[in-house]
């Protein structure tokens, strides 16, 4: 069992949070949750994060394909019921699954575009960041712009601002 307590200087109460392997087939209760995908891969393997005996976070990991390196797993879904959210359940769920995943001789990367997240990672201690930040935010054309005239005009330039906030971070593992 993993327990956490919520912004420890406001007093709120310890949750009790139990994370257990769990079966693909409970992934339909958190895919329209998902910002992402209803979609799942497969091959993923599956957690979930228990409150007392309510399922709230679901949490699954899929292997990655590195051409040199072997043992990295990513994290491929991270949902927690809207009723959960903001107590901190996806990072205790994450670093619980990384540091099992490093104890098994496995590496742990997460590809994060939820700012709350991307800011939690940030400061801990627990994940450094893998992003590769000289590499420029690739930006799409819209085409080809023709004026009333018929003339020409300069291709309008969007940057997705999905890619702009995707972050990539490594858990850092406690060595006991």
């Amino acid at each position: 069992m993993t327990g956490f307590m919520w912004h420890r200087s406001t007093g709120h109460p310890f949750v009790p949070l139990c994370i257990h392997k769990i079966d693909r087939s409970l992934w339909p209760m958190f895919s329209r949750h998902h910002y992402l995908s209803a979609d799942i891969n497969s091959s993923a393997q599956c957690y979930g994060g228990f409150i007392g005996e309510d399922l709230v976070a679901f949490m699954a990991y899929i292997h990655f394909p590195h051409p040199k390196v072997r043992n990295i797993k990513r994290g491929h879904r991270t949902v927690v019921l809207p009723d959960f959210q903001g107590l901190g359940i996806s990072g205790v769920m994450a670093e619980t699954i990384g540091q099992m995943l490093h104890d098994q001789g496995f590496r742990y990367r997460r590809v994060i575009a939820h700012p709350a997240v991307i800011s939690y990672c940030s400061r801990s201690p627990r994940w450094r960041e893998t992003t590769n930040t000289s590499r420029k935010v690739p930006d799409r054309p819209t085409g080809d712009r023709w004026s009333v005239a018929g003339e020409r005009t300069p291709v309008k330039r969007i940057i997705d601002p999905r890619v702009l906030s995707m972050r990539s971070f490594e858990y850092v593992p406690v060595i006991r």
